[in-house]
Order: structure tokens, then C-alpha cells, then sequence
């Protein structure tokens, strides 16, 4: 299927057809790694969260950009995935940040750090230091370097 023909799945979505709606999510939950794959997500992502959903596919969903997000398998267009799990489920989304948060060692990659800071500067209330400064502090990545030699933090 092509891009173009997952958008326009993706406006009947937005037209109450539940055989496209079908289609959108199996689409989204395929791990698929094609060009343009990252943004069609992204725009089924917007779409999903103005659709009727059941339990069982919140649930899926919510599960399913949490395990990319903690495994940092992710593309552009991203954080429209992470603001349907807000939708879907808030509390269980700080958590999965706060979790990055806290083991900074076991998610060594910088770009799920970056995003545990965000969602918590978003969504977390979160008044601690930034996660990538705890984890520079704890050697679990190099400290960030300024042009003049000094560390940041």
C-alpha cells in the first residue's frame, strides 16, 4: 500500500469507517521502516485521537508506542505518537518517562533521555534537574562539551 493510499485510509478513519480504522491501526502497529513510514504514523496518530476507540485498542496502542519509545525505535514525527498516549493514557506515559528517569543507564540512548525530559517537562510537572545532567553526572554518558572546553551542567 502506498503512502498516499494510507492517508486517504487515514481521512476515512476520520469518517467513522471502522474497516479503515482497522486498517490505520494495523498500519501503526507494523514495525515497518519505509520512507515516509514515520509521518504517516504521525498523521494516523493525529487522526486516531479524534476517533472512537474500545479499551482493548487504547490499550494496544498505548502499549505499543511506549515499547518503541523505551526501545528507541522511533522516527520522525514521533511526538504526535506520544500526545495519543497522552490521550490515552497520561499516567502511565510520566511513568515510563519518570522509569527513564530514574535508570538513565538502562536507556543509554541520548535521544530517549531527551524525550523522558520533555514528556516530564510537559506533562510531568517535573521540577527536577534535566535527565541528560543526572546522567552525565553518573557517567552513564559523556558530559556535554562547550566551544570554549567547559562542561555543561
Amino acid at each position: 500500500m502506498s503512502k498516499y493510499d494510507l492517508k486517504y485510509i487515514a481521512d476515512e478513519m476520520l469518517l467513522g469507517d471502522v474497516s479503515a480504522l482497522k486498517m490505520c491501526i494495523g498500519f501503526f502497529l507494523g514495525e515497518s521502516r519505509g520512507i515516509g513510514d514515520g509521518r504517516v504514523r504521525a498523521l494516523i496518530a493525529r487522526r486516531l485521537k479524534h476517533c472512537p476507540l474500545t479499551p482493548k485498542q487504547e490499550s494496544i496502542l498505548t502499549d505499543c508506542i511506549l515499547d518503541r519509545f523505551l526501545e528507541g525505535r522511533f522516527s520522525e514525527g514521533f511526538k504526535d505518537q506520544m500526545r495519543l498516549v497522552r490521550k490515552l493514557n497520561l499516567p502511565l506515559l510520566i511513568q515510563a518517562a519518570q522509569d527513564v528517569q530514574k535508570k538513565p543507564h538502562r536507556y543509554n540512548k541520548l535521544y530517549v533521555l531527551r524525550y523522558a525530559q520533555w514528556i516530564l517537562s510537559r506533562y510531568g510537572h517535573n521540577k527536577t534537574e534535566p535527565v541528560i545532567q543526572q546522567a552525565s553526572r553518573a557517567g552513564f554518558i559523556p558530559p556535554l562539551r562547550m566551544r570554549d572546553g567547559e562542561t555543561a551542567g
